[in-house]
């Protein structure tokens, strides 16, 4: 009896704790959805650090599987600190390549083609440009990607959380008798939320510095005027 006391004690934990997780996933989505642009540089940097020590780990893994533990400290940190660098100064290509990658290996696993050369030229054609197209757009981009993610991401958990379990979810969409009506009130209410984790996205550039919001796009740089005793000359031509 004391055993089975107990397992359904741990049962009713491991229940709890995953509705913890379930809540935790829908404040961060909240957050990403109202500050994602702000936290973008700062998530980089971490992303940055995390790939630099697993690929230092695996490089070692690779070619001297015998080294020293003070051999994979040494690079592990220093690509961690590397990458995380490189997120930071260098954040518009850092979220070019990380977007070209995602797509190139995405694509090549959807076309199921990953030992084949031709699949991953294919998902370089597709990933190559979008990823030269979020260097460009990459404030407009990451604004409209962690507002929808979020106010979706945050609906979803927050309905996993009200039905007791993703399980319960499945039993209510998959069955006989869909509740169509309920599944568009979600999506509008995901989508609104979004927007609005949009619109204020956009209007946080006059409260945190332009340290981690960028305003000005790539290749667009405002001009410095000269200013005389008579105003700004000339006001449509160099000097």
């Amino acid at each position: 009896m004391a055993a089975v006391d107990w397992l359904a004690r741990l049962q009713g934990m491991l229940e709890h704790a995953d509705m913890l997780v379930f809540f935790a996933a829908m404040v961060w989505a909240v957050v990403l959805c109202f500050l994602g642009y702000v936290l973008f540089r700062i998530n980089l940097v971490v992303a940055g650090v995390l790939l630099g020590g697993f690929l230092g780990y695996l490089v070692l893994c690779t070619w001297r599987p015998q080294a020293p533990g003070r051999d994979y400290l040494v690079l592990c940190t220093a690509l961690a600190g590397l990458l995380g660098l490189g997120g930071w100064f260098l954040y518009r290509l850092a979220f070019a390549l990380y977007v070209a990658s995602a797509v190139v290996v995405a694509g090549a696993f959807l076309v199921g083609r990953f030992q084949s050369v031709g699949g991953w030229i294919l998902a370089a054609v597709v990933g190559v440009p979008l990823g030269f197209l979020a260097f460009v757009y990459v404030r407009q981009i990451v604004i409209f990607a962690t507002g929808l993610s979020g106010g979706l991401g945050a609906v979803l958990n927050a309905l996993v959380m009200v039905v007791g379990g993703s399980d319960n979810v499945g039993a209510l969409f998959g069955g006989p008798r869909r509740p169509v009506g309920l599944l568009l009130a979600l999506a509008a209410v995901g989508i609104g939320l979004a927007a609005a984790g949009m619109y204020v996205q956009s209007r946080l550039a006059g409260i945190f510095r332009q340290t981690f919001m960028p305003q000005a796009g790539w290749g667009r740089r405002k001009k410095k005027r000269r200013h005389t005793a008579y105003g700004a000359f000339p006001p449509f031509a160099k000097p």
